[in-house]
């Protein structure tokens, strides 16, 4: 079994030291008449991982990290596996563990079943890793000259991929400019929107054009309610945007708040997507005990389960991002316009100007991008759960969740307080 083979070089212990300084690797790679990306990082212990695509990761030994640089590279498999056995001791089987790398990888391009990869909110993927840098950041659209700054710097840290916020009507060249600038850098990118706002003056055709990856769209699944939070005509704009998307060959992303008055209409809407030219859906409970339309904590738990199973028979990939809190004097629409703090654990939200934000708890910033050292603020105690490996929480109290992975949903320490600007 795929799974099986690629256990020497995926776990850690294999022994002997990466050949790689530690940092992000882009690479790009023909498949199927078009271009796949690589993105892969070296962590300072040597291990690191493998996301094609923006959409799938797989975690690597130092010995994986060798071999899967080596692939991209372009190095024959005998140069590959004698340089191997002379750094890493114990490794008699290189030539068998290159040739799985080479199957895994084709099937992480394809999104075959049975790829070994870690879906990026998961703790039974990455967060059982040390990381030294999230896997993504979140950017509220800065101006283009300071998000240029912020871009460079993520870079130089090693996250691999950014989704731009986009307010309601943004002006200006900036969106474009910093999609522009990401491609140029070689990060993985992504935005997060209302149709309205990505259909406006051709600005989705535009965007791909500049090196999109993705797209992040807002859905509520019902018309009139999605209008309502959204703007009139936005559910109508979300169908010619996903039809746009898929002539345009970007990854589409449904984007869906879950409150109490989603509850009734998360099925149907999940059931849909697929024919919609959705790839897959990422949701985002707003929870509160005193804030009007809000999920209660605890009852999390019993609508995740029927999220998930929404999903599943529809045999669409679905996220978690952490819960949104929200106190009795937010409205709910609010915080549903705002979206997400964080696409999930392992992403931090950046400020237009420079200040980052942990995926969870307070809007307290960890230190500023541009001003501070990354090990200040990657250091900060909200980071630690990131820093050090940890174990997928269980128990059995709830059915066996992946929303669960992100920390027990009914515990305020993995909400996100309040909207984020």
């Amino acid at each position: 079994m795929l799974k099986e083979t690629l256990r020497r070089f995926v776990l850690p212990g294999t022994g002997g030291g990466s050949p790689l300084a530690p940092g992000l690797y882009p690479f790009e790679r023909e498949h199927d008449g078009r271009l796949a990306r690589f993105q892969l990082r070296v962590d300072p212990d040597g291990a690191g991982l493998l996301m094609v695509d923006a959409s799938r990761v797989l975690l690597l030994s130092p010995v994986g990290v060798f071999l899967a640089h080596a692939i991209l590279s372009g190095h024959s498999d005998a140069a590959v596996v004698k340089a191997g056995r002379r750094r890493f001791a114990g490794a008699g089987r290189l030539a068998e563990d290159l040739a799985a790398l080479r199957r895994a990888m084709d099937a992480m391009l394809d999104g075959r079943a049975g790829a070994v990869v870690a879906d990026l909110s998961r703790r039974s993927g990455p967060l059982e890793r040390r990381l030294s840098a999230p896997l993504c950041a979140d950017l509220s659209l800065p101006t283009a000259a300071q998000g240029e700054r912020i871009l460079r710097r993520l870079l130089e840290v090693g996250v691999p991929q950014v989704v731009v916020v986009v307010p309601p009507d943004p002006v200006g060249p900036d969106l474009f400019r910093l999609v522009e600038c990401a491609e140029d850098l070689g990060l993985v990118t992504g935005v997060r929107a209302r149709a309205t706002d990505l259909l406006r003056d051709d600005r989705l055709l535009d965007l791909a054009g500049a090196g999109l990856d993705h797209v992040d769209l807002y859905w509520l699944g019902e018309a009139a309610a999605h209008d309502a939070v959204y703007g009139e005509g936005d559910a109508e704009r979300f169908t010619a945007a996903a039809q746009t998307a898929g002539d345009l060959d970007l990854f589409l992303v449904a984007c869906l708040p879950l409150a109490a008055s989603a509850v009734g209409t998360v099925q149907r809407a999940l059931s849909e997507l697929p024919e919609r030219g959705v790839g897959a859906g990422a949701v985002f409970a707003v929870v509160g005990d005193e804030a009007e339309g809000a999920l209660p904590p605890a009852a999390i738990p019993q609508v995740a389960a029927v999220v998930e199973a929404a999903a599943d028979a529809a045999n669409l990939p679905v996220v978690w991002m952490p819960p949104c809190h929200l106190g009795s004097s937010t409205p709910i629409a609010e915080a549903m316009r705002a979206g997400p703090r964080a696409g999930s654990r392992a992403t931090i939200r950046v400020l237009p100007g420079g200040e980052v934000l942990p995926p969870t708890g307070p809007p307290a910033p960890a230190g500023n991008l541009l001003e501070d050292p990354w090990e200040t603020i990657w250091g900060h105690e909200a980071f630690r759960p990131l820093r050090e490996s940890t174990e997928a929480p269980r128990c059995d109290t709830c059915p066996d969740l992946a929303l669960c992975d992100l920390g027990c949903p009914k515990e305020r320490s993995g909400w996100a307080e309040g909207v984020t600007p």
